[in-house]
Formats: structure tokens, sequence, C-alpha cells
């Protein structure tokens, strides 16, 4: 079975690498991409040129993609060969529509509105529903802690460009911390769940995800909610749902209609990886339960930490084999990993050491 893919970056990569038993053609217009070096075939153009999305699904059994700015238009001729589906990725693109359609399903967000005009900010003061500060978020766009900020004042809402961008606003939750639920839905509707990271962020960006319990921390009534969703919405495929967690409350943050980041851990850590698991989905064979192997901690690498080197035999590095070094960008990930505890947080505080070197 041939499997195409939408994108040409380090999550591409990763689906590749994880199933050598399957065939594989991307489309990516970057030349120099995170899959030339694989042995696939690549088609190099743009995401919304018609003739090469055609000749992608005519060249493959099914299609699936590495990220959600993708046209309706030109993928609406193809929705049986997509997975995850087109609604999914759709109600993912905006925020708004995404929490409404989480809400829908007992996912509850904390509390968001839709920003149009000034005006919207001033009459949600009159009616005492929101108090600052507040989180701004574009509706759509975005990722890494683009697109948001903190406003901590009426005065600072007057010069947003309401005239290129519709908002949202969210109030601060001062969560306990942050997890996220990997899962994998087949099309025989197996649903298995990944053991759920703890994630620390820095500056918006992903730093950390934390695994060192096989115990789910999301509690089963969470659980049920989402596999209901992923059943009725004929879900398939791994996707991920973000959560902050108050006093042992779940909050619906967002979600991707793809492998995910706080998933990069299982490479390492799990029986099966995220990423192959939703080669399996897809390729309608059967998935496998996760199971957690190692306790696990993944930290992303930014910029000019991907040239470090950690020479230790429970930390493995991955590459993304960007062309150009970019502060603050993805460049790859080091999973350490190891069986003890202790072991696990001796290492993750010697990376973070090696990280910290400037001289390094």
């Amino acid at each position: 079975m041939k499997v195409g893919i939408i994108g040409g970056g380090q999550l591409a990569r990763m689906l590749i690498e994880s199933s050598i038993d399957t065939e594989f053609v991307v489309l990516e217009p970057n030349l120099q991409n995170s899959c030339n070096d694989l042995n696939v075939q690549i088609i190099n153009s743009n995401y919304d040129d018609i003739k090469a999305i055609n000749k992608l699904f005519e060249l493959c059994d099914v299609v699936t993609y590495e990220f959600e700015n993708i046209s309706e238009s030109v993928l609406k001729d193809f929705k049986n060969k997509l997975h995850p589906n087109l609604k999914f990725l759709e109600v993912s693109k905006k925020r708004f529509d995404e929490k409404n359609f989480a809400k829908s399903y007992g996912l509850e967000p904390v509390k968001f509105f839709k920003i149009n005009y000034f005006k919207d900010f001033q009459s949600l003061i009159e009616k005492n529903l929101i108090s600052f500060p507040v989180i701004l978020k574009t509706n759509s766009g975005g990722y890494d802690g683009k697109g948001q900020s903190v406003l901590k004042s009426l005065e600072e809402c007057v010069n947003l460009d309401y005239a290129n961008n519709n908002f949202i606003i969210e109030e601060v939750c001062q969560f306990d911390f942050e997890t996220s639920l990997i899962v994998t839905r087949s099309k025989s509707n197996q649903i298995y769940f990944f053991p759920t990271p703890i994630n620390k962020h820095k500056n918006g960006i992903l730093w950390e995800s934390k695994v060192l319990n096989k115990k789910n921390i999301i509690n089963k009534k969470i659980l049920n909610k989402v596999k209901n969703l992923l059943t009725k919405e004929n879900i398939v495929g791994t996707v991920a749902f973000e959560f902050f967690v108050k006093n042992k409350k779940f909050y619906f943050n967002e979600m991707a209609p793809r492998v995910h980041n706080t998933g990069h851990y299982t490479i390492d850590g799990c029986n099966v990886s995220q990423f192959r698991n939703h080669i399996l989905a897809i390729t309608n064979r059967k998935i496998i339960k996760p199971k957690l192997i190692y306790k696990s901690v993944m930290i992303n690498l930014l910029g000019e930490d991907i040239k470090k080197d950690f020479n230790y035999s429970t930390i493995n590095k991955y590459d993304y084999k960007k062309n150009q070094v970019v502060e603050k960008r993805k460049m790859g990930h080091i999973n350490i990993f190891s069986k003890n505890k202790n072991e696990v947080l001796k290492n993750l505080n010697l990376a973070s050491k090696i990280l910290e070197d400037k001289n390094e």
C-alpha cells in the first residue's frame, strides 16, 4: 500500500521512518526538506497546486498530512482517501470553531469569546464577562507561541489589527500543569491511548514532555468523551488533545488532527510509536495497544541546540535535517529514557546543563 503525505517536514520524516514496510510519496514545495535523504518519491510543488494534489492522490491508496493549513478546496474531491478526515482538519484550523466543537462533546475549555472589533471588548466588560489580563489569540494560524499575547488593559485593545484579523480571547488559567492525550483510532474502531505526558513550555514553545508513570493521568470521563468524539466523527489515525489541569479538573486547550510534538517520546519510550500506529490505522491494519516500556522525557532542540552532542546510551538525538538553522525553530529533539526513574532525572539534569552551556 502506498501512502501520500502532504508536507515534507519533521513529522513526515518520522512517519516514514516508523514504517519501512510502507511506500511513501511526499508533496513538498521546498527542495531542501526533511525527507530528502529518505528513499521516497517527492513531488516538489505547492500544497494548493491542483495538478500536484491530483497526482498525489492518483499515486497513493491513502493520504495524510503533517500540518493544518491546507486549503479545503484542493482536498474536497478526495476526502474519501484523506485521513484524518476533512471535517476534523477544517474544524482544527480555527480556534473558535475548535473550542465549540470540543465543547459539543463535553470537553470544557476555559472561558473564551470571539473578538472582531474593539466594541466587542467594551461589550464584554460592560456585561462583566471578562476581566484583565486575558490571553489574545488570532482565530486562525499561529503556532509555537506565534499569534498570541497577553492583554493587561482595555487600552491595549484599541490598536489591534482588526481589519486583517479576527481574534479570540481566553481567561488566564493558573493551571497546575499541562498534558496532552495522544490517541489512535483504526478504521475498525480500535481506540488506544498513549501514556499521557506532562508538558512544559518556554516562550510559548514546547520545551519538555515527561512521562514517568504508566498510569494515565487523564480521568476516564475525559477518555470516554474523546472516544465518543472519535467514533461519531469517524476520525482515523493518530491525533492529539491538549488540556490544562487545575485542581484535578481538565480544561480543553486545543487539538491537532495529526501526530503531535508531545508524542515524540513514544519513539523510544513505548512498544509502538504514535507514528507507527498512525500509519497502521490509515492503511487499515490492526493498531497496537501502547505500553510504556521506558520512563521518558522528550526535549525539543531549538536553533543552535541541534549542534550539541549528548553522548549517553539512554539519550537518543533526532535531527530533522532542516536546511537552515533558525533561532527558536524546532531543529530536532532528544529522548531520554530508562527503566529507572532516577536515571532519567539524572540524565535530564545532564542534558539541561549541556543545553544551558553556550560554549558547548
